[in-house]
């Protein structure tokens, strides 16, 4: 019985992401939670009040509405964390060992003991992923400038690759393990502001997981196995 969470990524082998379509999706998706965030922002400025003032009923409502805003940014987070899992199984199809890579990653990060990993594994349809979190202080703003810089660093790629008709100073070859690497650090951030979430504000974290699962099923995106 496994005593951490493990995020469900599952490939949605009912569409045909490549790698250029999949990072428009990842930019897509990273300007859908800003959007949420800020929904989420200024709905905590404006009740931004002494509740003891408040009646109770005034204070469920608050409630109610907050935590649907809030749920709101689990969801676009989780589909960050998915588009970084698609251009992920997109590499695998290229031939790139992702697995051994994740290995490198987390022995160079010293995430947690390698036996416990078991980020690669595909069960079911599903990419089972599990991060240590190592950032107890992940918050909406800065887990978002960590992925925004982590996007800035893939766009670059194509720049040192003589993509854009420069010389290039890179290989294909260590363009791909530098975005792959970028794609671990995005999940990265996105399981640390979840795990700092949940610890805030007491949510369900494998709810979270199974309801991102059943939405892409829903879409008809993926059929699990």
């Amino acid at each position: 019985m496994m005593d951490y969470n493990v995020m469900r990524l599952p490939e949605l082998n009912f569409l045909k992401p490549n790698e250029q379509t999949t990072f428009r999706k990842l930019v897509e998706e990273i300007a859908e939670c800003n959007g949420a965030i800020e929904e989420l922002r200024i709905y905590e400025e404006k009740n931004d009040r002494n509740c003891l003032l408040l009646s109770d009923d005034e204070v469920d409502r608050i409630r109610s509405e907050y935590k649907i805003k809030l749920n709101s940014v689990l969801g676009e987070i989780m589909d960050i964390a998915q588009t970084c899992a698609s251009q992920l199984f997109v590499f695998e199809s290229y031939g790139i060992d992702v697995q051994k890579l994740f290995e490198k990653y987390a022995e160079d990060l010293n995430l947690i003991e390698l036996e416990n990993q078991i980020i690669f594994q595909v069960k079911d349809g599903c990419r089972y992923i599990h991060f240590s979190p190592n950032d107890i202080t992940a918050g909406l703003e800065k887990t978002m400038n960590c992925i925004i810089l982590s996007m800035g660093r893939i766009a670059q790629l194509g720049k040192f690759t003589g993509d854009n008709g420069e010389v290039p100073v890179i290989d294909r070859e260590t363009s791909n393990i530098k975005y792959v690497y970028e794609l671990f650090q995005i999940i990265q951030n996105c399981f640390n502001l979840l795990d700092s979430i949940q610890n805030k504000y007491h949510i369900n974290i494998e709810k979270l997981f199974d309801e991102h699962v059943d939405k892409l099923v829903k879409k008809g995106y993926c059929k699990l196995s």
